[in-house]
């Protein structure tokens, strides 16, 4: 091995040989994959612009309601409330309990009684849609036996100030 690091032939061949075969490699090989991969970039970013373009088209609301929020402090209570209304549960089938605030943390233990799974997931997205920085820890569902597609719901919340 000495030897060869020694012999004069390595530096004056092989060197320059390998100098100008990279050119050629990342030309042949490695532009055309980044190539590639950039137009599949690009065609996820379109197909993602479209996306929200149909988004903010349905829901034009949601521009204004993140325009609103900002200095607005996020209330379990009044929440709850609004979006349970918004879904149409009534009053005696949703309870809720606040847990004390912690450095930033504000938790919730939410309960819907006698609700389907549509008005659970309506209530649940409805929610966090609109306070992206709720976020849904823990859902449990237990079935009314003598009801079909009757539930009884219990989903913790965490919301991060």
């Amino acid at each position: 091995m000495k030897d060869a690091i020694k012999n004069p032939l390595l530096y004056f061949l092989v060197v320059p040989v390998g100098i100008a075969i990279w050119p050629l490699l990342v030309w042949a090989m490695y532009l055309p994959n980044a190539q590639k991969s950039f137009a599949k970039e690009q065609a996820l970013y379109e197909e993602g612009e479209k996306i929200i373009k149909h988004i903010l088209d349905l829901d034009p609301e949601r521009i204004k309601l993140a325009k609103a929020k900002d200095g607005v402090e996020f209330e379990y209570s009044t929440e709850v409330s609004k979006t349970a209304a918004k879904c149409r549960i009534s009053s005696q089938n949703y309870s809720h309990s606040t847990k004390a605030k912690r450095k930033g943390i504000q938790s919730c233990r939410v309960e819907l009684k006698e609700v389907g799974i549509e008005k659970f997931a309506l209530f649940l997205s409805g929610i966090i849609l609109q306070w992206p920085s709720l976020e849904c820890d823990k859902v449990t569902f237990d079935p009314d036996p003598k009801k079909k597609d009757v539930w009884k719901v219990v989903m913790d919340f965490k919301y991060e100030f």
